[in-house]
């Protein structure tokens, strides 16, 4: 069959193969390089994100650090780790409801916390009733407590000096 073809025709086949041959490489060089750009592009982006948390990692852990020395903080770290929200719980009276914890146990097992955790500036036990009382104040069961113990028949939360929390030690 390319005896059929005269030689100045076969060459301009030659060259135009050459020419195709040159626009595919120069198509996909072309597309090379534009998934390169789009690469490199993505890889910037990795590394701003990287930046970026290692930022926030280092804020994060100075804040955490410095949350160390407060105690209303302190207070809410412990709960979070180890207190579980409760719900009231029969008196011996059989009739009466009442929170399931006094605050004297919740006070023992967050100093031992704070020792377990080497926190040296933790909340005296004054600080550490106030917090309880609000958050038992903003609990699902509200805070319903008497000043003294002649009132407290029937008051879920206590009296002032004996408080009930609903909270549970996990």
């Amino acid at each position: 069959m390319l005896q059929s073809f005269n030689e100045s025709t076969l060459k301009q086949m030659i060259i135009d193969l050459h020419a195709e041959n040159k626009k595919l490489k120069d198509e996909e060089n072309k597309a090379v390089e534009e998934k390169q750009k789009e690469i490199w592009k993505l890889m910037d982006q990795v590394m701003m994100l990287e930046i970026e948390r290692d930022s926030y990692k280092k804020s994060y852990d100075t804040i955490y650090e410095e949350s160390k020395s407060c105690p209303q903080v302190q207070i809410v770290h412990w709960m979070d780790q180890n207190c579980i929200e409760a719900d009231n719980v029969l008196g011996l009276d059989g009739v009466c409801l009442y929170a399931p914890t006094n605050l004297g146990t919740l006070y023992n097992n967050y100093v031992e916390w704070c020792q377990e955790e080497e926190l040296l500036n933790r909340a005296d036990k004054k600080t550490f009733k106030t917090e309880i009382l609000d958050w038992q104040q903003k609990s699902k069961n509200g805070l319903s407590i008497a000043k003294s113990k002649k009132e407290s028949d029937g008051m879920p939360n206590g009296y002032l000096s004996h408080p009930l929390i609903n909270l549970k030690i996990v």
